[in-house]
């Protein structure tokens, strides 16, 4: 399990750099993906609060406000892990 969360752990700061770049390209076509994929593996760990967030990403505008959101609901997951235990990253 430590695993997996590690793994999805990365993979969201990488979505997350990426989706910054979509926003600041205005490509909308790409932020909606890309919020698309973050709302499925979110869901798929039960990391709720990312899953909400990137649903509302992936019908809305967003901009650096929701991308600030999305990266403190990230490091809070982070942090409740590592506390946990149940991640080492």
């Amino acid at each position: 399990m430590r695993e997996i969360l590690g793994e999805f752990l990365t993979e969201m700061d990488q979505h997350l750099e990426l989706l910054r770049s979509d926003v600041a390209a205005q490509e909308l076509t790409a932020v909606r993906r890309r919020a698309h994929t973050i709302k499925g593996a979110s869901g798929n760990v039960g990391a709720v609060a990312l899953q909400q967030l990137a649903q509302q990403m992936e019908h809305n505008p967003v901009g650096p406000a929701e991308i600030a959101l999305m990266a403190g609901a990230l490091a809070r997951l982070r942090a409740t892990l590592h506390a946990e235990g149940l991640c080492a990253s």
